[in-house]
């Protein structure tokens, strides 16, 4: 209980200073229009690598008012972190999820995105890389249930580049940051979802 109250208070203040950060940048987002009629349509699953998550915190407030999102998170301290942070925005919810057991991460998420109920975020390279590589789990995930993929990434003229795994980047202040919801993607191959997410 304890860790878990400390997650929490540590999750709002991250959030806060995200927040604080992000409003002095410019966002220019384009392919919004394709997340919605995707999940409108099916099941759609939203990828993101890894070292791409912060930008994410200045747009999901607008999105979560029409959508709703689940993360999938590891059962461990670290992610007791995350899963605060996600649970601070509204119409977000997350599964936790062993990361020793990848059969049953992977199985849990297979019927959460059949439901159909929420857009599933998922990280192919996560949660402990190599950074930029998919693994096999994305692909067999978007086979078994027929999903969308739409691909999210963003690019900054300036941004920090953490000494972290995955190079997570945080975009600097006052700077322009051109996010991008992909094209919807069916049955594709890991080098097809590799590509993808590395456009702009």
């Amino acid at each position: 209980m304890k860790h878990s109250k400390k997650a929490k208070f540590l999750a709002y203040c991250i959030r806060g200073c995200v927040t604080l950060l992000l409003k002095t940048c410019k966002f220019e987002v384009t392919g919004l229009d394709r997340l919605e009629k995707e999940f409108k349509e099916g099941p759609v699953v939203l990828g993101i690598w890894h070292n791409r998550i912060a930008a994410l915190a200045g747009i999901l407030p607008a999105l979560t008012n029409r959508l709703h999102f689940t993360a999938f998170v590891s059962q461990s301290r670290d992610g007791e972190l995350l899963s605060q942070l996600i649970l601070s925005y509204p119409s977000a919810s997350v599964i936790r999820v062993p990361h020793d057991n990848r059969a049953q991460a992977l199985l849990t998420t297979i019927n959460t995105v059949r439901k159909r109920e929420t857009i599933v975020m998922f990280t192919p390279d996560g949660p402990r890389g190599p950074v930029y590589q998919p693994k096999r789990g994305i692909e067999n995930l978007l086979t078994e249930t027929n999903a969308s993929l739409i691909p999210f990434s963003w690019e900054s003229s300036k941004y920090w580049e953490l000494k972290t795994w995955d190079r997570f980047r945080i975009p600097k202040p006052f700077t322009t940051i051109k996010a991008t919801f992909g094209s919807p993607i069916k049955n594709p191959t890991l080098d097809q979802i590799a590509d993808a997410l590395n456009k702009p």
